[in-house]
């Protein structure tokens, strides 16, 4: 059993420059057996029907609901899609959803880092971009995108995975880590 802890490592009003930001730090990543999955959110069905169109072949048949009482959004309708081993399955998505609240989660590996005495991670590690909301949950909208990094929660790793994996990015900590998935 465990949990991630996340960590905002990227904000920008630029959609290609937070994509961006989430590509460099899978390039850092075993992304062998990447795990994506997209998800959108809208006030009205018709929305997300339109985005079904623009979709690639999802791993999982997609799944659209309406969000009940005691949710975020009660009476919106939110879009899912899985993919499991394929790569830049997001772009189409991202150029058709970039005015929703919408997010792209990469499940994927992290390496070991010898030199701070971690391990290779193959579970809680993932990169979330989130479109036009803060937090990993899209329930707080917000202007801008964000790049979020989970690592494992632990006080011994996480903390300094999640700066080691910012800083070979090219990126830093905008915030403390909070308890994730």
């Amino acid at each position: 059993m465990g949990q991630t802890r996340y960590f905002p490592v990227f904000e920008s009003d630029d959609l290609g420059a937070a994509h961006d930001a989430a590509q460099r730090l899978l390039a850092l990543a075993d992304t062998g057996d990447v795990h994506t999955t997209l998800w959108a959110d809208a006030p009205e069905r018709p929305v997300l029907d339109g985005l079904l169109g623009i979709l690639s072949e999802p791993d999982t048949p997609v799944t659209i609901s309406q969000c009940g009482e005691g949710t975020a959004r009660p009476g919106w309708w939110e879009l899912e899609a899985m993919y499991w081993s394929k790569q830049g399955v997001e772009a189409p998505f991202l150029d058709a959803a970039g005015h929703l609240i919408a997010a792209v989660g990469w499940e994927v590996a992290w390496p070991e880092v010898p030199e701070l005495g971690l391990p290779r991670r193959d579970e809680y590690s993932e990169v979330q971009l989130m479109l036009n909301c803060a937090g990993i949950y899209r329930s707080q909208p917000a202007v801008g995108h964000r790049v979020y990094v989970h690592v494992k929660w632990s006080i011994a790793e996480g903390d300094r995975r999640a700066e080691w994996l910012a800083e070979q990015a090219g990126l830093r900590m905008l915030g403390p880590g909070e308890i994730g998935w």
